[in-house]
């Protein structure tokens, strides 16, 4: 062991250092059964020595005895390691440790710290995202979060030790911590990553993310949008295997609120399960005011009982509640004249004709035109990659003689049993 924490000591220097050190790390194992893992982390400086470091953590990882001392030594490694050295290896049990010992909390500033560290801009995704949002999903730190969340993907650090189920998951719980801030929209867009994803297999994550994507999607737009030709046949797979989901889909189509409030209750138990019952009953709320909303293109003007018999609401009292909300909310133009209990609707809105209208619109030009060039500069340099042209003589070789497979890991999707336990 003294050994090696001199070759690590050497070699942290220099980038060839570093890549040697990488090799005898990767080659030479026995240092992962030594006895003396703590007192060689001891020697070593977390920032100076960040990749030897990681190797001897992580194999102290697999053989822990005090768990408070581990996650002190793991939390002072994320705070302080080296940008241009550190890697994930560590990442994983750290977080695992701090929910086994009820305090998922203290996980989240080093993690956050650790994935700032490791990307290369703002723009790349590494495998501590997940980590870290598992983190603030698991101590309801949502807020933590969203200055990552709301930075746009553009790179994925693979050679950092991402897998396909890294990106997944990190798309899935960035869509769960926009639905516990009730940024529904952005959500959406989180979770339709999930949905258009390439891949071979059929996953839990694809299985979940397309529950609380078409949930989402009545609540947005009142409806769930078909899915795109081009897209996978696994999200045909995932709508096939939650049949319960399509049925309340069914109902809420009808805008029949006593048969949507049927199947909720039917299945009441199942999506209590899955962690969406808090989005059905907002389906249902959706409704109604979705319904209200239908009314406002069809009258000017109706009594408050005349609108809740024909959304079925529960009299005009709940109703005029709800039609204050809406209002208050923007999502209707109206007024109610308490008096008389009518109301009535202003069909015009209020329109784009205010002073910052122009500037709104001009800077949402800007930025669709950044995303244009960043996605040009990806499409070329996908089209010559030596990966793509070798599938895609692959595939033409395949028209003509035996088809080409894409294997699963080439897709980008292959995805081994995925835990649940993280998801509540």
């Amino acid at each position: 062991m003294d050994k090696l924490v001199a070759n690590i000591q050497e070699n942290s220097g220099t980038e060839g250092g570093l890549k040697q050190l990488k090799i005898l790390l990767n080659k030479d194992d026995q240092y992962r059964q030594s006895p003396f893992l703590d007192e060689a982390l001891n020697t070593l400086d977390p920032c100076a020595h960040s990749l030897g470091y990681t190797f001897l953590l992580g194999a102290r990882s697999q053989r822990i005895t005090d768990p408070q001392r581990f996650m002190n030594v793991a939390q002072e490694f994320f705070m302080s390691c080296n940008i241009q050295q550190v890697l994930c290896v560590i990442a994983q049990r750290f977080l695992e440790l701090c929910v086994e010992n009820n305090t998922p909390i203290r996980a989240v500033k080093p993690l956050q710290a650790a994935a700032l560290k490791i990307r290369q801009s703002t723009e790349t995704l590494t495998p501590v995202h997940a980590y870290f949002l598992q983190a603030c999903l698991l101590s309801k730190c949502y807020h933590a979060a969203l200055h990552l969340i709301d930075e746009d993907i553009f790179e994925v650090a693979w050679e950092k030790l991402n897998t396909p189920r890294d990106v997944l998951s990190y798309f899935y719980f960035a869509g769960m911590i926009y639905i516990g801030l009730k940024k529904y929209k952005k959500a959406l867009a989180a979770l339709r990553i999930i949905i258009v994803a390439p891949a071979q297999a059929l996953s839990g994550i694809v299985v979940e993310g397309y529950k609380k994507y078409a949930l989402l999607s009545l609540i947005v737009h009142g409806k769930v949008p078909p899915v795109a030709k081009t897209s996978s046949m696994n999200i045909q797979r995932a709508i096939k295997s939650a049949p319960a989901y399509q049925e309340f889909i069914t109902a809420y189509g009808k805008h029949q609120a006593d048969e949507l409030h049927k199947v909720a209750t039917t299945h009441a138990e199942l999506f209590q399960k899955d962690k969406n019952f808090g989005l059905v009953k907002q389906c249902i709320q959706a409704q109604y005011r979705q319904s209200i909303q239908r009314a406002t293109q069809t009258y000017l003007t109706l009594s408050l009982d005349e609108l809740a018999n024909t959304v079925n609401l529960n009299g005009p009292i709940q109703t005029q509640q709800l039609i204050l909300r809406m209002i208050e909310n923007g999502e209707i133009h109206a007024k109610i004249n308490v008096r008389d209990s009518m109301i009535s609707f202003d069909s015009t809105g209020e329109g784009y004709d205010t002073n910052d209208t122009g500037s709104v619109v001009d800077g949402r030009i800007q930025k669709v035109m950044s995303y244009a060039r960043k996605v040009r500069v990806l499409d070329d340099t996908i089209a010559a990659s030596t990966q793509f042209l070798g599938k895609s003589a692959q595939r033409e070789g395949g028209r003509w003689g035996a088809g080409a497979e894409i294997d699963d890991d080439a897709s980008g999707m292959k995805d081994v049993a995925w835990s649940k336990k993280f998801m509540s």
